[in-house]
């Protein structure tokens, strides 16, 4: 038993370490924990089981486990659901940020450069959003369980805040000015309201967490 030689293995084993990563370890503390989960593997490739199978749990509910052990006290629930929002952050901005692009296309090919003249300030904003949403599903993803990072992410929030407010206010200065009505109209304050609304969770979300840890740490 000297090496790792299933590949399946390897992935489920990589992927385990960079869910660890994520939260604040030493570099001491955190060569024990890949220590433990390397052992952990080479004992199911001993025994001609699958890691998963060894294990007897989630990847995810394991590498928890040996968290709380190592930290002491029991991941908070605000910890799990950032890292849960940032995952579809992820999900959600790729495909808003396509849609968008998909929309900037279609307008610009019946409108031509009147699209960009009329719409080119929401553009500019919807593609900052979109972006913002992947970045910040990034960082919570990454720095949800590294309470010195939080900072990141609550910057984060506070910049998807400024920029949905503006998407607010020039979707209803827009149907103010068009008088727009209609059930277009409520779909498409519906949606702004919502992508408001996802973004001060994360935000509230991480400042929580980020009070919760810092008394902890203090």
């Amino acid at each position: 038993m000297s090496e790792l030689t299933n590949k399946k293995d390897q992935e489920t084993l990589e992927k385990m370490l960079k869910y660890i990563d994520r939260f604040s370890f030493s570099e001491e503390d955190f060569s024990s924990l890949r220590a433990k989960l390397t052992q952990d593997a080479l004992m199911a490739q001993e025994q001609g089981v699958s890691l998963k199978q060894y294990l007897g749990k989630s990847e995810t509910e394991y590498c928890d486990q040996l968290v709380e052990e190592k930290r002491g006290y029991k991941i908070p629930k605000e910890e799990k659901i950032l890292y849960m929002i940032s995952n579809l952050f992820l999900i959600v901005g790729a495909i808003a940020m396509l849609s968008t692009i998909i929309n900037i296309v279609s307008l610009f090919a019946i409108l031509g450069v009147d699209a960009i003249a009329v719409y080119h300030t929401t553009f500019v904003i919807l593609i900052l959003k979109n972006a913002v949403y992947i970045l910040a599903g990034y960082m919570g993803k990454k720095y949800s369980g590294n309470y010195k990072r939080l900072p990141h992410c609550i910057l984060m929030g506070v910049i998807l805040l400024i920029l949905n407010i503006l998407l607010l206010i020039i979707h209803f200065s827009s149907a103010y000015i068009l008088n727009s009505s209609g059930s277009q109209y409520a779909l498409n304050t519906g949606v702004n309201i919502f992508w408001l609304l996802f973004g001060v969770v994360y935000l509230v979300i991480a400042t929580l967490l980020y009070k919760k840890e810092k008394s902890r740490k203090n």
